[in-house]
């Protein structure tokens, strides 16, 4: 976080698929916000309170708010 930008760095830093949930309660961002991979890999919806992502083995998203 720096002033009003946030950004969620999310690494999978093992050989296999994973599938993580996130809590954004931390970064204000509330349900039904969109949110962009800002590697351009899509863009998310926070729902309950965090984020549901899939990630490939040795791989990363860099999440940012979609405002």
């Amino acid at each position: 976080v720096l002033g009003e930008d946030k950004v969620l760095a999310v690494l999978n830093a093992s050989d296999r698929i994973l599938q993580v949930n996130i809590s954004t309660a931390s970064l204000e961002w509330e349900d039904g916000k969109l949110v962009d991979d800002l590697l351009g890999h899509g863009r998310y919806r926070v729902t309950e309170g965090g984020l549901t992502l899939t990630l490939p083995a040795w791989t990363g998203r860099w999440i940012g708010a979609a405002d």
